[in-house]
């Protein structure tokens, strides 16, 4: 009974887990047949995206500091205001 247990586990590693693998190659193959995608042109296009979001996050990560820098300058200008016109009274 209790050898009856790994007898999954057993034919998982003899069969199956190569079957999957096939099996899942194959209809990957097959969707990119049915599909028509150019691998090559996809693979220079996601080369070419993935640049592009490197310079989108680094834009990104400037605009937050200088938004940061401007909203200081503001807040600073308000203060230097309200002890001027305060410190007129």
């Amino acid at each position: 009974m209790i050898e009856d247990i790994h007898e999954p586990v057993d034919l998982y590693r003899t069969v199956f887990r190569e079957a999957h693998a096939r099996n899942t190659s194959e209809f990957f193959e097959d969707l990119v047949r049915r599909s028509g995608v150019d691998e090559r042109a996809n693979i220079v296009t996601v080369k070419e995206l993935r640049v592009l979001e490197s310079q989108v996050g680094d834009a990104s990560s400037s605009s937050k500091w200088w938004k940061v820098l401007r909203t200081a300058v503001i807040v600073f200008g308000v203060i230097s205001l309200l002890v001027t016109v305060l410190g007129q009274n």
